[in-house]
């Protein structure tokens, strides 16, 4: 089991602030701003419309050209997608104007990263919004010159830039198509940077190049909703020992979401379906009220091992998390290691022996001796092993969820003209050798865009329907007018707009009656 300072973790642990300086010098062109803003604009969306506390607390746009322009000061992401879509938009009109007119050996990209870390070291002395526990900067240089030119332009100005709460410099390459490495651009020998300075801002500087792709921006710009936090362990898979003292050997792991929850997002009931339920609405807790919100370190009991093809889909359930090896640094150096290879050798294991590992969680508190209070359930989950050295944790139900199964289609007695139908059809269907979901979409980022727009649209929709089942045609409707609830009926004989003429008319004589009253006094009145 976890000790007592790692048995609870901080709800999406240290999430940096971020920074973004997009630098517009040559050879940035049109095609590559057109697809670096539509995919920030993408993910700023989802960002924006995801409920619970904000994975990016706050953010920052720079545009550099000659001098360094602040399109965004550092700024709360929640409600303030239209300011982002404003900076967004500058940018393309600058590139449209003035892109092709840099110089190309020139940068202020110094400039910015100074007015970057000290905007931030301003905003840290200063904030005082509850809910926000951001303390570190994350400064990401957006551009198409290489990594060693970027860090040698920041290294000339190393010694004025606060690096007190800064988390790191990432200079992001983007690259359409390879350059030489003349005039500051891609070298393709070279990916990171070759500086020999000793200075510390150069420990926190790394470089990336990207491919100036859809695909590409969004896997990489999708990274930043992703717990970040590696002040504990999230997760202690405990399997029974070959000693005979009764210790159990502890795998810690951390949890990491494949996919985002869609009940967290408008239009949730598009991506999901629910034969009794669809109107059900969860509520999650806001950055303010999850700030100081701590969650347990999860144990789960390994007690039998499941043949692959013997785990029915149909009664596994809920979002899977990908479980990896612990990165967590209060973790001594030799156990991380140790635990890092136990982890692997698992994996290694189940996928060789195509099994899959099923146990249940274990309370982390256990209940006081003569307490009359049941103990709280405990679920089970299986965890299934990939080719990649990780593993898949996914719920599994239990005798008490399970409801009777459907009667089954007896018999094998197939019609010849149906199976010759239906084979036909299949026939004309496209075989995919591979599924790749980064083929499918679902117009959801244009939804998130409007989110005004949209989503009213659909809420009203969903509000009428509601209305429709609640109170279906041949019910009375209920009718609110000026705080005071009638039930009418459409029959013909009860018309609801007599109803509701004639409590209006009764209100407007009360009103009247009430201006021509004299007012006693105060004392009066109370007699």
């Amino acid at each position: 089991m976890a000790s007592d300072e790692t048995s609870k973790r901080h709800l999406l642990g240290r999430q940096p602030a971020r920074s973004i300086l997009v630098d517009i010098s040559p050879p940035f062109d049109q095609h590559v701003c057109d697809v670096l803003c539509d995919s920030l604009e993408n993910m700023f969306a989802v960002a924006c419309s995801l409920a619970g506390p904000s994975r990016i607390p706050m953010v920052s746009i720079f545009l550099l050209t000659a001098q360094p322009e602040l399109l965004l000061p550092l700024s709360s992401l929640k409600g303030n997608l239209t300011r982002i879509q404003n900076a967004l938009r500058a940018i393309r009109t600058s590139v449209s104007e003035v892109g092709n007119c840099l110089p190309r050996h020139i940068s202020c990209i110094p400039q910015a990263v100074q007015q970057a870390t000290e905007q931030f070291r301003r905003q840290v002395c200063t904030f005082t919004q509850p809910g926000l526990s951001m303390n570190q900067l994350e400064v990401i240089i957006l551009g198409c010159r290489s990594g060693e030119f970027v860090s040698r332009q920041i290294e000339a100005v190393a010694d004025t830039v606060h690096i007190q709460h800064l988390k790191r410099i990432l200079c992001v390459t983007l690259t359409p198509q390879l350059y030489g490495s003349e005039d500051g651009l891609l070298d393709v020998s070279s990916q990171g940077s070759s500086i020999s300075s000793t200075s510390m801002i150069t420990g926190l500087m790394d470089t990336l190049t990207l491919d100036a792709d859809c695909v590409s921006l969004q896997n990489f710009f999708h990274g930043w909703l992703m717990d970040c936090g590696s002040d504990s362990e999230h997760l202690h898979i405990v399997l029974p020992s070959k000693n005979t003292d009764g210790s159990r050997l502890v795998v810690k792991c951390d949890l990491h979401e494949g996919i985002l929850n869609p009940a967290q997002l408008p239009y949730n009931t598009a991506f999901t379906l629910h034969p009794e339920s669809a109107n059900c609405k969860l509520v999650f807790a806001s950055t303010s009220k999850a700030a100081g919100i701590t969650i347990p370190v999860h144990s789960i009991y390994i007690s039998a091992l499941i043949h692959t093809t013997a785990v029915c889909e149909s009664i596994v359930f809920g979002m899977p998390l990908i479980v990896q090896p612990t990165s967590c640094w209060k973790v001594d150096w030799d156990e991380l290691e140790k635990n890092q290879q136990n982890f692997k050798a698992l994996c290694h294991l189940l996928y060789k022996k195509d099994m899959v590992m099923l146990g249940q969680l274990e309370q982390p508190v256990q209940p006081a001796k003569g307490s009359t209070n049941p103990r709280p359930p405990c679920g089970w989950f299986i965890l299934l092993p990939g080719p990649n050295l990780s593993l898949l944790l996914k719920s599994v139900a239990v005798s008490e969820l399970l409801l009777p199964a459907g009667p089954g289609q007896g018999g094998v007695d197939l019609a010849e003209d149906s199976v010759d139908l239906l084979a036909g059809v299949l026939d004309q269907i496209d075989v995919l050798d591979t599924f790749n979901p980064l083929g499918l979409t679902s117009g959801l980022f244009d939804s998130l865009k409007c989110p005004t727009k949209g989503s009213r649209s659909m809420s009203h929709a969903r509000k009428r329907e509601t209305e429709k089942e609640t109170f279906p045609s041949h019910c009375p409707s209920v009718n609110k007018v000026r705080g005071v609830t009638t039930v009418t009926s459409f029959s013909p004989e009860s018309p609801a707009t007599h109803t509701v003429h004639s409590m209006q008319h009764q209100h407007r004589q009360q009103q009247k009656q009430r201006q021509h009253c004299v007012k006693k006094p105060f004392l009066t009145e109370l007699e």
